[in-house]
């Protein structure tokens, strides 16, 4: 059966327990004090059931956290699997969101559909970034 095993993320420790791995490393992910200034600090972008937040990052390195509305799911299962979705897009757009040294903040505010959902997701982060670097412009430009 398909349910069985350990899924793809996880690995078996030497004692047989199941480890699973981190979606962010520790110096990647954005703490509650980071999240709350973001808020209150940052810029917004919306698009197809995605809210992005971000500020520039007072790390050399980019940041970031996924949150998941109780409309992107029914239950914590639902919600923690669009979270992952969300985090397995941030890691194949590793090589541009690396550039971008920003604390960014991503609600997902909708229920992923199983077969366009990484797709779909990609798409978002690839505009989030656009945006993102549109506007660093602009705001040198004016300063």
């Amino acid at each position: 059966m398909e349910g069985d095993g350990p899924s793809r993320d996880a690995e078996r420790k030497d004692d047989g327990a199941l480890q699973y791995k981190r979606m962010l490393s520790k110096e990647q992910r954005l703490g509650a004090r980071d999240i709350s200034r973001i808020r209150k600090t940052g810029k917004t972008f919306s698009k197809e059931g995605y809210v992005f937040w971000w500020t520039p990052s007072e790390t050399p390195k980019f940041r970031c956290a996924v949150a998941a509305t109780g409309t992107a799911g029914r239950n914590a299962v639902v919600r923690n699997r669009t979270r992952r979705v969300v985090f397995a897009a941030l890691e194949k757009e590793k090589t541009i969101l690396q550039n971008t040294r920003f604390d960014i903040l991503i609600i997902c505010r909708k229920e992923l559909h199983e077969k366009n959902a990484q797709k779909e997701a990609k798409s978002v982060i690839r505009q989030a970034v656009e945006i993102m670097g549109q506007n660093k412009k602009h705001d040198t430009k004016n300063n």
